[in-house]
């Protein structure tokens, strides 16, 4: 089962403040929090590519996000789970660290066999 935010991840998205010339925002900008995490590989997803991400966050006993996200960022660094970044508007509103074999299963559940 996918582990929710950890608490040094909790730590950045409430302690981050939003910046002055964009709109506010509940946490960091998505290109923000990305830049500090520093993954390698980095994937977007958008529209209803969304889906099979929002199920796997609702899988878990997880507080529901603020708003519905409009993209999806999955972080990616070999041999650690997976962070996924939720986002609407560029703002931050999730991460979940999932493993590969339970976004695939997510995926496969949402779009079909082939993934």
């Amino acid at each position: 089962m996918a582990a929710t935010l950890d608490l040094a991840l909790a730590l950045v998205l409430a302690a981050a403040p939003a910046p002055e010339a964009k709109p506010a925002c509940p946490g960091p900008r998505v290109d923000e929090l990305e830049t500090r995490l520093g993954a390698r590989e980095r994937f977007a997803f958008s529209g209803h590519m969304t889906s099979p991400f929002l199920q796997l966050w609702q899988q878990g006993q997880r507080p529901a996000l603020p708003i519905e996200p409009d993209h999806v960022t999955v972080l990616a660094e070999p041999g650690v789970p997976l962070l996924i970044v939720y986002g609407r508007n560029g703002c931050a509103l999730g991460v979940l660290r999932a493993d590969r074999p339970e976004l695939f299963q997510a995926m496969r559940a949402a779009i079909g066999p082939a993934v």
